[in-house]
């Protein structure tokens, strides 16, 4: 957490610190569950560490996009370029739906940089007001020498973003591109692709494509529609 130090409180670090190691060691995540991980992981009283789990998550005083703004861009420090996908994932036991937006990498896990998370309840005729307001702040924090592409799979983005014209028929297109405030973006379309081309680092040979534990760019791709 040496990462905060110096934008944060000592002891708000601290307790930050101490919620990751429960995570790491809850079998849920919930406050319970967090507060007895640490427990363990610490060799502390339950009970307190339930109780300084749920003061650090009612804090009213930690905001979420101060810890973002932080964590991007010590994340992207020493990067020129990113490749970020905005998506939203459902938790339909708990009845939330969260907006994130999580780098790229090539080691095939992604790395979380920002989210919002809503109650579904709330959140009709809200989606774009929550995704307009995760890009504002993504854009906002992420140092200005790294060239970003953001991948998306709703044309409503790159309609609200933009107001230029498409080149070409969009229905016909499995990828639309555009360069949107100093972000250049990638949409994503469900119709049936075919991507061929050359990747230089992959643990299966025999695959034309990376798996999914070696994703990485291709070398003169190409797409068409089947």
């Amino acid at each position: 957490m040496g990462v905060f130090e110096g934008s944060m409180h000592s002891k708000r670090v601290e307790s930050l610190s101490n919620a990751v190691v429960g995570v790491t060691q809850a079998s849920a995540l919930s406050v319970q569950a967090i507060g007895h991980g640490l427990a363990v992981a610490l060799d502390k009283n339950s009970k307190h560490a339930i109780k300084q789990v749920d003061r650090l998550l009612s804090n009213a005083r930690l905001d979420p996009w101060q810890v973002f703004g932080v964590w991007v861009p010590h994340v992207l420090s020493g990067r020129t370029e990113a490749i970020i996908a905005l998506d939203w994932t459902e938790f339909a036991k708990d009845g939330q739906s969260t907006c994130a937006a999580h780098l790229v990498t090539t080691h095939g896990r992604s790395t979380a940089l920002a989210w919002k998370t809503v109650e579904k309840s709330q959140l009709r005729g809200q989606q774009t007001a929550v995704e307009d307001e995760v890009i504002d702040h993504l854009h906002r924090i992420i140092p200005p020498d790294v060239e970003v592409t953001l991948l998306a799979e709703s044309m409503r983005l790159l309609r609200r973003w933009s107001s230029s014209t498409l080149v070409g028929s969009p229905s016909r297109r499995p990828f639309v591109t555009r360069k949107i405030c100093a972000l250049a973006w990638v949409c994503r379309r469900r119709i049936s692709v075919i991507v061929d081309g050359v990747t230089d680092r992959c643990c299966c040979p025999q695959s034309p494509m990376p798996c999914s534990r070696c994703s990485g760019p291709l070398r003169n791709p190409s797409a068409s529609t089947a």
